[in-house]
């Protein structure tokens, strides 16, 4: 078995590029561990971590925008109380 550390090359610049605690917590948002076979084929092991990167985004995305919906109707509620 091998386990792979698949980091976003864009987040690895930005890493690199800048220092801040909020670009590492990004940034580690969009690393992911991934074991398969020492056997598998590169081509079935970049499919399956390109569909993954993918589901991983479209599941980020979701969850920010849920977060600012909830921060939104969190923040309007508070403005109709008063």
């Amino acid at each position: 078995m091998v386990v792979l550390h698949v980091k976003s090359a864009a987040a690895a610049a930005a890493a690199a590029a800048t220092s801040s605690s909020s670009s590492s917590d990004a940034d580690e948002e969009t690393e992911f561990l991934y074991e398969c076979a020492a056997s598998a084929a590169v081509a079935d092991v970049a499919a399956a971590l390109g569909a993954l990167a993918g589901l991983q985004a479209r599941l980020l995305s979701l969850c920010r925008r849920l977060r600012g919906e909830i921060l939104t109707k969190t923040a309007s509620s508070r403005i109709e109380s008063y």
